[in-house]
């Protein structure tokens, strides 16, 4: 019992200094050497406590991501996902996210690569900067508008 205290105490500083989802918890809980049992107990605990909220943890993940690495919503979704957050909480998070701001950083991202020093026959530039959009995580659709590809 004595060492479930210590790994309660170290994973409530863990989600202190950043909000955290239960998978990450879980991850260092094991690199702490928690059983799968003092796991569960503590991500549990936690929750109840309110150092873990999932809700919490998709809308800092969601924004942060967007506005602090320039990610779009395919690269944040892809990132959820990996981290097992549910579709629900996903779309929930991503809604959060402003449609003028999400399309103002799309054309500043294309803006960075170019776009606008490009001459209209100059096809291959912009498949270029359409390859880099797509790798930033921007749906497909709306980089096609962006640069002018319809």
């Amino acid at each position: 019992m004595d060492s479930y205290k210590i790994l309660l105490s170290k994973g409530a500083k863990y989600c202190a200094e950043q909000e955290r989802c239960k998978s990450e918890v879980r991850k260092k809980l094991l690199f702490w050497k928690a059983t799968k049992e003092e796991s569960i107990q503590i991500i549990e605990e936690l929750e109840k406590q309110n150092f873990i909220c999932e809700k919490r943890f998709v809308s800092a993940y969601c924004i942060g991501k967007f506005r602090q690495l320039g990610w779009g919503r395919i690269k944040i979704r892809a990132g959820l996902k990996q981290l097992g957050i549910s579709p629900t909480l996903i779309g929930a998070g991503l809604q959060e996210i402003p449609e003028k701001d999400y399309r103002s950083l799309l054309a500043k991202t294309a803006e960075k690569r170019g776009l606008s020093k490009l001459k209209d026959e100059d096809f291959e530039a912009k498949v270029k900067i359409f390859r880099h959009l797509l790798s930033k995580g921007f749906e497909p659709e709306l980089v096609k508008t962006a640069l002018d590809l319809d």
